[in-house]
């Protein structure tokens, strides 16, 4: 027994409008072109991580985690990960790989600190580091 099929030609309306080219990059130019860096705004982007990563001193109030990150167990080690990645929705972070205190995780160098976690994600958490350890030693300066 064959079953009837009712095909009817239809008919679909796009409404289109005219766009802001300028808003767009040029169509020769890559996927892959980035802008490249200025002093000043290497600067603007620097002060905006430093204002996103401001909440992070609410946790560490919250936690009792100490602002010099060399003096963290790695209880705060793993509890300041957790912030981020909560904080940015990063994926792909391997705790197991974190699990070592804070003189230790500082005392990586950058390289092998960003082997401990996928790209871009170690590259957000490295910059939190040296800020945060920037930020400990201030208070410090004669």
């Amino acid at each position: 027994m064959k079953a009837a099929v009712d095909l009817k030609p239809t008919l679909t309306i796009i409404k289109t409008e005219k766009v802001d080219l300028e808003l767009f990059p040029s169509p020769d130019m890559e996927c892959a072109d980035v802008p490249l860096l200025t002093p000043s705004s290497k600067e603007m982007m620097s002060q905006a991580l430093k204002a996103t990563f401001s909440g992070f001193s609410k946790e560490q109030q919250r936690l009792g985690i100490p602002k010099d990150p060399r003096q963290w167990t790695e209880t705060h080690v793993r509890d300041w990960v957790m912030w981020a990645v909560n904080e940015f929705s990063l994926k792909g972070v391997d705790f197991q790989k974190f699990c070592m205190n804070g003189a230790a995780l500082c005392a990586l160098g950058k390289d092998c600190f960003l082997e401990l976690a996928p790209d871009f994600v170690g590259d957000i958490l490295w910059e939190h580091l040296e800020i945060l350890q920037k930020e400990d030693v201030k208070p410090y300066q004669v």
